[in-house]
C-alpha cells in the first residue's frame, strides 16, 4: 500500500488551487487510470493550511504515516494588491525547510508569478534550489498542469507493483522495478495508450522471448480496455491443433465482416507466428491475412471498439522465420501498423532486423537487462504467494516461507534463466519445489531445501563442482590497515568446463585460485567443492603454475609420479597411468630426462600431466603459458583443450590475454582492477574440435575477441 498525502499552502484562492491540483490528481488516481485499485495507492487530500506553525505541526504529524507527502506552496503577488500574499511571507521558509530538514520526506511544488530575476534573488537569499519545483501559474499550459505532471511522475516512480485480474480470473501481480525501466514504461505509459478506443483496431507487434511476461502485459492492456483476452498459438505442430486454430480464426473473420456479430470487445493474442509450419490443409496465415484486410486502415472506426489484434514473435533474427508465408504476413502487418501519425520509414532496425522506436511495435526486455535484483524480487513475490496456501500453527513465531541459503544461491545466482525458460522457468521450478515441500513438510517447517527441488533441477545443480558464494578477501598490512583484494564475487564452475578469469595484471586473479584451492580462506562468503565448504587444500584440486614448479633433481617420469607415490600408491597401480599420460603429452621418449634438458613447452606439459596423475577433479591454472613464445603457447593451448576433453577435466584458467581466453574458455568472466570484482560473463560458442589455428582467423572468433576487449576496457576504465 502506497500512502500519499496532499497539502496546500494558500491564503488568497485556496478553492481554485485545490480544484486545479488536488482534484485533478484525485480524478487521475481513482477514476481515469484505476491506479488506486491496480497499485494500492491510498491518497488523502487535505484542505489548505494558513500559517507556518500550522504547517509545521501538520507535517510532523504526517511523516511516518505516509510514503509520500506533497506540499504545494503559493508564493504569488496578487495583481490587485501591493501587498504580498500572506502565505508568501512564510512560504519561502517552508520551501527551505522542505529542502533541508525534510529532504526526502516531503516533495515540494512552488507556484508563483515572480519574474525570473525576483525568483533568483529570493532563491539566493533563502538558499534554496528552484530548478525542479518552480511552476509559473501565469502560464496556463505549464503552471498548474506542470505541477500536476510533476506530482504524477513522482507518484509513478514510487510504484513497485500493479495488481489486476487476469484472463482466467486469477489476480496478477506485476513487479515494476527493474534496471532497464522497460516494464515500468510499458505498464504506466504504453498500456493506457494501447487501450485507447480510437486506435484499438490498429494491430500490435510484440517482439520478445517467451517466459518474460509478454502475454501478461497484453492481458493488462485487455483489462484496461475491458476486453476479453483470447490466445491463439500457431506454433502447435499437430494437424488437430492447426484445424482448431483455423476454425477459431474463421469465426473472427466472419465477425469482422458482420457488424451485428461484434458485440463483445476482444483482444486476439496470436503467438508462434515465427514458428508456424506452412503447407497445411487449413491455412491459418491465409485467414489471418483476410482478417488484417478487414481492419480499417486508419482513423477512428466503429469496428475499432470491437476487436484488437496483437502478434508476438521471438526476438531472434527475422531471417530465422522459415515459413515464407509467415514472413510475407509480418511485412503486411508492419504496413498495417504504419500510419501518418507514426510512420515506419524513418525508424531504425535493431541487429536482428526488427523496427525499434514505434509505439505499436513493442520490444520485451531480455532477462539480463532487468538487473540482478529483479529475479530475487520475483522469487520473493512467489514465496509470498505460496505462503498464503500454508497454515501456520498459532504458536509459530518464526520467519515465513523461504528458500534455504544454498537453494536461493543456486537458483538466483548460479542459474542462467535465459537458458531455462526465463521467469516462467523460474516460476515453474519454484512451484514444483513448493508442491514437494507442502507434501513432505513438518508442521513447523517453512524452509525449502535442495531435497524439495525436482529431479531435473537437482541434476543440473549436481554438475556444479565449485561454488563461490559472495566471497571477499582482504588482508592486513604491517601498519594494520585492511586491504580489500577481492570484493564479493559470486560464480560457479561446472563439471567438465574450462572457466577463464580474464583481467589485468595485479588485479587479484591469482587470489581467486588461492580461495578455490583452500590455500586462502575468504574473509566473508563461502567457497564449496561438491557442496562441501573448502576449509583447506584438497587432493581433488590441483594447481598448475606459470613457473612449472618441477623438481629439478627428478626425471620427467618421477616428477609425474610424485603425487601418487607420495600418497603411498603402489608402483604397479600408478605406473600404467603415468606411462599413458606421458604418451598423451608426447613425452614418452624423454621420460628419463631432467627438467633442465627440456624446452619450456615440454616442462609445462610435464606440469599439466603431473596434476592429472594426482587424480585431481579440478585444475587451477595460473597463467600457465605466459612465459612461452607465441607458437609454443598456441601448441600448449590446443594440448590443454584436447587433454581436458579426453579426460573430462574441469579447469579454472587465469590469464590477461584476451585471445587466449576466447580460444581456451567455455565461459569467460572479466575481472576489474583491484579490488577484484567480476563483471560480464561471456559464453564461448566454439566446440573443442573447431579450436584450431584456423579458428583464430574466423570472423565469429574475432568478433567475440572484440566484445571481450570492449568489456575489459570498460571495467578497467580505459574506454
Amino acid at each position: 500500500m502506497l500512502k500519499i498525502k496532499l497539502l496546500t499552502i494558500e491564503d488568497q484562492n485556496p478553492e481554485f488551487v485545490y480544484k486545479s491540483i488536488h482534484q485533478n490528481l484525485m480524478d487521475w488516481l481513482f477514476v481515469e487510470k484505476k491506479l488506486a485499485d491496480l497499485t494500492g495507492i491510498e491518497a488523502d487530500p487535505l484542505p489548505w493550511v494558513k500559517s507556518y506553525a500550522e504547517w509545521k505541526a501538520c507535517i510532523d504529524g504526517l511523516i511516518g504515516q505516509y510514503d509520500l507527502v506533497f506540499c504545494t506552496v503559493d508564493l504569488s503577488i496578487p495583481e490587485d494588491s501591493e501587498n504580498v500574499d500572506p502565505s508568501a511571507e512564510y512560504g519561502w521558509a517552508i520551501v527551505r525547510e522542505i529542502q533541508g530538514n525534510y529532504r526526502g520526506k516531503v516533495k515540494c511544488c512552488v507556484l508563483t508569478g515572480l519574474t525570473n530575476r525576483e525568483l533568483d534573488e529570493a532563491a539566493e537569499e533563502y538558499h534554496i534550489d528552484m530548478s525542479q519545483v518552480y511552476f509559473d501559474f501565469k502560464d496556463p499550459g505549464e503552471g498548474y498542469p506542470g505541477a500536476v505532471k510533476y506530482i504524477k511522475s513522482e507518484i509513478l516512480q514510487q510504484l513497485t507493483q500493479i495488481k489486476f485480474d487476469g484472463s482466467d480470473g486469477e489476480q496478477r501481480t506485476v513487479l515494476l522495478d527493474e534496471s532497464s525501466g522497460s516494464i515500468r514504461d510499458h505498464y504506466i505509459t504504453r498500456a493506457p495508450f494501447l487501450a485507447e478506443p480510437g486506435s484499438w483496431h490498429v494491430p500490435i507487434l510484440q517482439i520478445g522471448d517467451s517466459g518474460l511476461g509478454a502475454q501478461l502485459f497484453m492481458e493488462y492492456v485487455a483489462y484496461l480496455a475491458e476486453a476479453e483476452f483470447v490466445r491463439i498459438d500457431l506454433s502447435l505442430p499437430s494437424a488437430g491443433e492447426n484445424k482448431k486454430n483455423y476454425r477459431h480464426l474463421c469465426r473472427i473473420a466472419k465477425a469482422l465482416n458482420d457488424d451485428e456479430a461484434l458485440v463483445d470487445k476482444k483482444l486476439i493474442y496470436v503467438v508462434g507466428l515465427d514458428r508456424y509450419q506452412g503447407g497445411q490443409e487449413n491455412d491459418c496465415i491465409g485467414i489471418l491475412t483476410e482478417i488484417m484486410e478487414s481492419l480499417p486502415e486508419g482513423g477512428n472506426s466503429e469496428r475499432s471498439s470491437a476487436y484488437g489484434l496483437t502478434f508476438r514473435v521471438n526476438a531472434g533474427s527475422t531471417s530465422r522465420i522459415q515459413d515464407p508465408e509467415a514472413r510475407t504476413f509480418i511485412h503486411h502487418l508492419e504496413k498495417q501498423i504504419d500510419s501518418q501519425a507514426f510512420p515506419l520509414k524513418h525508424l531504425p532496425n535493431n541487429k536482428n532486423g526488427w523496427i525499434v522506436g514505434h509505439p505499436r511495435i513493442l520490444h520485451v526486455s531480455p532477462l539480463v537487462d532487468m538487473g540482478p535484483d529483479f529475479t530475487g524480487a520475483f522469487t520473493d513475490l512467489l514465496m509470498e504467494k505460496f505462503e498464503g496456501g500454508l497454515q501456520k500453527p498459532v504458536t509459530y513465531k518464526g520467519p515465513g516461507l523461504r528458500l534455504d541459503k544454498e537453494v536461493r544461491d543456486l537458483l538466483l545466482d548460479k542459474t542462467v534463466w535465459s537458458q531455462h525458460g526465463n521467469l516462467a522457468g523460474l516460476e515453474e521450478t519454484l512451484a514444483l519445489a513448493f508442491r514437494n515441500f507442502r507434501e513432505n513438510r513438518s508442521q513447523n517447517q517453512f524452509e525449502i531445501t535442495r531435497a524439495h527441488l525436482d529431479p531435473v533441477t537437482r541434476t543440473r545443480f549436481q554438475n556444479i563442482i565449485l561454488n563461490v558464494d559472495n566471497a571477499s578477501l582482504s588482508y592486513s598490512t604491517f601498519s594494520k590497515a585492511r586491504i580489500l583484494v577481492i570484493d564479493n564475487i559470486d560464480f560457479k564452475v561446472e563439471k567438465g568446463e574450462i572457466l577463464v578469469i580474464l583481467g589485468p595484471s595485479g588485479c587479484g586473479k591469482s587470489s581467486i585460485l588461492k580461495l578455490l584451492s583452500g590455500l586462502a580462506m575468504p574473509t566473508s562468503g563461502r567457497v564449496s567443492y561438491l557442496n562441501e565448504e573448502v576449509k583447506g587444500p584438497l587432493q581433488q584440486i590441483g594447481m598448475v603454475f606459470q613457473d612449472y614448479s618441477l623438481f629439478p633433481w627428478l626425471t620427467v617420469y618421477d616428477n609425474v609420479a610424485f603425487g601418487p607415490k607420495n600418497r603411498g600408491v603402489a608402483p604397479e597401480d600408478y605406473g600404467a597411468v603415468v606411462k599413458n599420460l606421458l604418451v598423451i603429452a608426447g613425452l614418452h621418449e624423454v621420460k628419463d630426462s631432467y627438467p633442465s634438458q627440456l624446452s619450456g613447452g615440454m616442462r609445462q606439459r610435464v606440469a599439466i600431466i603431473r596434476a592429472l596423475a594426482n587424480d585431481a577433479d579440478v585444475f587451477l591454472m595460473d597463467e600457465p603459458f605466459g612465459a612461452l613464445d607465441l607458437v609454443k603457447r598456441w601448441e600448449m593451448q590446443e594440448f590443454l583443450l584436447k587433454t581436458a576433453a579426453k579426460n573430462k577435466n574441469t579447469v579454472v584458467f587465469v590469464t590477461h590475454d584476451i585471445e587466449e581466453a576466447v580460444f581456451v574458455g567455455d565461459r569467460i568472466y572479466v575481472a576489474s582492477p583491484r579490488p577484484l570484482r567480476l563483471g560480464k560473463c561471456f559464453q564461448v560458442p566454439f566446440s573443442t574440435e573447431a579450436r584450431t589455428i584456423d579458428l583464430r582467423h574466423d570472423k565469429a572468433f574475432l568478433d567475440l575477441v572484440k566484445q571481450v576487449m570492449e568489456e575489459l576496457r570498460s571495467v578497467t576504465g580505459n574506454d
